[in-house]
């Protein structure tokens, strides 16, 4: 079932995180800046029997497009299409609006989801990450 998250959920989004520590990408994530993410953004859960978090997306939408600043799945759940279902219904919230992410490179899985569910690459910015590796853009209308 899919939800809206709220900053009660800091812990479990920050647990989801912890299980992704060895991605670049998540490495340097701070408990302040999860926080200041759900507090100044929105967010959506998918969450098993009401209360399991099993993927969430944390984005801020603007009027002319949505910007996806953290997403993740927890990783004994994944190839089970929830961050597909989540990418969907936040498609639903502006519809025909553009959805902007980034992805380090090297995260090869999430790039494959993103291009499948219909994001397409737009840019990079090189040594953009701690390890110095390139951050993916992507976009979607």
């Amino acid at each position: 079932m899919v939800q809206k998250l709220k900053l009660s959920h800091v812990n479990v989004v920050l647990e989801i995180i912890e299980a992704h520590a060895q991605n670049p990408q998540f490495s340097a994530l701070k408990v302040e800046n999860v926080r200041a993410e759900l507090q100044a953004g929105q967010g959506l859960g998918f969450f098993e029997s009401y209360s399991l978090l099993v993927a969430f997306i944390l984005y801020k939408a603007f009027d002319s497009h949505i910007e996806i600043s953290l997403l993740a799945t927890n990783p004994t759940k994944e190839h089970h299409g929830f961050m597909r279902g989540l990418l969907e219904q936040i498609r639903e919230i502006k519809p025909r609006r553009e959805i902007w992410l980034e992805v380090h490179e090297s995260n090869l899985r999430a790039r494959q989801m993103y291009e499948k569910s219909g994001f397409f690459i737009v840019g990079r910015r090189f040594a953009y990450y701690p390890d110095g590796g390139t951050a993916i853009l992507y976009n979607c209308l």
